[in-house]
């Protein structure tokens, strides 16, 4: 995955300090992540398992707002369901990656980032500006997802 600088303590275990390229290799990876993962979402999870496949590790864990974890199998069954329905494509955005924390000597890293999402949930419209964290492992040279926690979502600012 990343070869990252070696200025961690490992006696403080403090995450390393991750240069330009390697930030800008780990983002790259959220924003493609991100756009294939909403794409798959507005096709009902048409494309459900390349999209698992490519960026998630198979025991993932997806905690809802609700508290409640999903697998992979639950996960597929939510999203295809009739329960969920996204809406507005265009207002579905990355709105940024608030932080990125590589460590294990470059094999994990831990993310957060704010994203707004217009879904309609067993008829009830959401229109949520969202806080998620990430951790990512590297396997077989790609970052993947091994756990994934949305927290609550807030209204989304009218000013934006």
């Amino acid at each position: 995955c990343l070869v990252v600088s070696k200025t961690s303590d490992p006696r403080t275990s403090q995450p390393s300090t991750m240069s330009t390229e390697e930030q800008a290799a780990i983002r790259q990876r959220m924003e493609s992540f991100y756009e294939d993962w909403i794409a798959m979402n507005f096709r009902k999870g048409e494309n459900f398992d390349e999209v698992w496949d490519e960026y998630f590790c198979e025991d993932c864990q997806i905690i809802r707002p609700s508290g409640n974890p999903l697998a992979k199998e639950a996960w597929r069954g939510l999203i295809s369901s009739d329960d969920v329905t996204y809406n507005n494509r265009e207002g579905q955005r990355l709105v940024s990656i608030d932080s990125c924390k590589v460590f294990a000597d470059g094999k994990a890293a831990v993310m957060t980032f704010t994203m707004d999402i217009y879904f309609d949930y067993k008829g009830a419209q959401n229109n949520d500006r969202a806080k998620v964290s990430l951790v990512w492992a590297c396997v077989g040279g790609k970052w993947k997802i091994m756990h994934f926690h949305r927290a609550t979502g807030q209204p989304i600012p009218q000013s934006e």
